[in-house]
């Protein structure tokens, strides 16, 4: 029997150039080597306030959720590249029960790029 198309998590973890939602991640080594391919996620960054352009501090933790079977690797203190800026990884992901993970991240203001 096929699945639904909203049983697909490839399909909807798609990167946004492609009409999808995810946003590729990379992640870094703890040498600092980024690597070649990325995961596609979708990224939440609660602290930031579009309609103000700028963030807000009182806000909960940026985080990403992706396909479970891709983001089960990362660990605290695991490092993560989304839009040319560096997150740490704050706990163990969290899955929801349909084969996808929340990972938490904090913010790491004066990290920079190796590659």
């Amino acid at each position: 029997m096929q699945r639904a198309e909203w049983e697909n998590l490839g399909a909807f973890y798609q990167p946004e150039s492609e009409g999808g939602f995810a946003k590729p991640a990379f992640f870094i080594a703890p040498d600092g080597t980024r690597a070649e391919k990325p995961v596609y996620v979708i990224f939440d960054d609660p602290a930031y306030d579009s309609m103000l352009g700028e963030y807000v501090f009182e806000a909960s933790k940026p985080r990403i959720n992706g396909i479970g079977e891709q983001l089960k690797g990362l660990d605290i203190g695991d490092s993560v590249e989304i839009e040319g800026e560096i997150f740490e990884v704050t706990g163990p992901g969290q899955s929801d029960g349909t084969g996808t993970i929340t990972v938490f991240l904090s913010r790491l203001p004066n990290a920079t790029l190796r590659y």
